[in-house]
């Protein structure tokens, strides 16, 4: 995970291989190459943020909620903890301004309606992706929601 993290900050050459498959095998090769690292160089060099050049500078605060929400995740459920955490409201509300910005663009078209329906905010709040049939409504808390869009389907606690 942490030479998943770093290399998408630091190396924008290597990370074109996670969305284009003529590139994954540079992307594998610098993979190999920084995981000989130590690992206490890899958090530091994430601590640290991408470097000034790097486009993800400007969408770090948008960009990295979703990213390091759902990795924190990954780690934590993978060892089999499925309840959601108690999250701050600022949390979670920003985990579902998060799903408004990435619903649309994440949710292939399969020409199905989704509803997206938060179950932990102060009102009933959805959001709406697709027109088609059938029609398919995913309920449950901001965050859990965010894990379904991000294709953890079988982590998120969604009904």
């Amino acid at each position: 995970m942490a030479v998943h993290l770093v290399l998408r900050e630091h190396r924008l050459d290597a990370t074109a291989g996670m969305f284009l498959s003529s590139l994954s095998g540079h992307l594998d090769k610098v993979s190999r190459e920084y995981a000989q690292k130590p690992f206490t160089d890899l958090v530091e060099s994430y601590r640290n943020g991408p470097p000034v050049w790097n486009p993800m500078k400007l969408a770090d605060k948008f960009i990295n909620l979703g990213e390091n929400f759902v990795h924190h995740e990954d780690v934590r459920r993978g060892g089999g903890e499925y309840t959601p955490r108690d999250l701050p409201v600022a949390t979670r509300d920003a985990l579902w301004t998060l799903v408004f910005q990435a619903a649309r663009g994440m949710i292939r078209s399969t020409g199905a309606t989704v509803q997206l329906v938060r179950t932990d905010g102060s009102g009933a709040e959805s959001v709406t992706v697709g027109t088609g049939e059938p029609e398919v409504t995913v309920s449950g808390e901001a965050g859990e929601i965010v894990l379904w869009v991000y294709g953890r389907d079988k982590a998120a606690g969604v009904t």
